[in-house]
C-alpha cells in the first residue's frame, strides 16, 4: 500500500488478532483496522531494542474477505463460552472481536477471532493464527 497516512495512524488503533514469536527475538502483531471504509492489515515487528512496533506491510483487504474467511474457517461459539463484545465495528454493521479459551481437551488457553456479520446472524469463532494468515495472504497477494 502505498498510502502514508495508513503508517502514521497505526499506534493504538485496529484490533489485534494474532501475536506470535518471529525469527530471532521479534514479536510479530497482526491488527485489522477499520478506516475510511477501507479494511486494512498491518503487520508489526516488536523488538526489545524499539519501544514502538515497526511496520512491516500494510495491505487492504478486498471487501469481501473477513466475511468469506471466517465462513471458510470459523465455527458458531460453543453453548458454554459467551459472546465477545465487539471490539471493532465495521461499515456494514459487521462486529469482529477477540477472545482467549482453555478448551477442556487442551493444556493452554488458545486466541480466537470471533464475527458476528450482522446482528441478526449467529456469530462464528476461529483460531486467530489461521485467520490472520488467510487475511494476510489475501492483503498482501500482489
Amino acid at each position: 500500500m502505498s498510502d502514508p497516512d495508513a503508517l502514521a495512524l497505526l499506534p493504538g488503533e485496529g484490533l489485534l488478532i494474532s501475536e506470535h514469536g518471529a525469527a530471532g527475538d521479534t514479536l510479530e502483531r497482526t491488527q485489522l483496522i477499520a478506516r475510511d471504509g477501507r479494511l486494512l492489515l498491518a503487520v508489526l515487528r516488536h523488538t526489545d531494542a524499539n519501544a514502538t512496533d515497526d511496520v512491516e506491510t500494510v495491505g487492504e483487504l478486498p471487501e469481501a474477505a473477513l466475511d468469506a474467511v471466517m465462513r471458510r474457517y470459523g465455527k458458531p461459539l460453543a453453548p458454554e463460552v459467551p459472546e465477545p463484545k465487539a471490539a471493532l465495528t465495521l461499515d456494514g454493521g459487521a462486529v469482529v472481536s477477540t477472545f482467549r479459551h482453555l478448551a477442556r481437551f487442551d493444556v493452554i488457553a488458545r486466541d480466537y477471532v470471533y464475527y458476528r456479520a450482522s446482528a441478526d446472524s449467529d456469530g462464528l469463532a476461529a483460531l486467530s493464527v489461521t485467520v490472520a494468515a488467510a487475511l494476510r495472504f489475501l492483503a498482501l497477494r500482489p
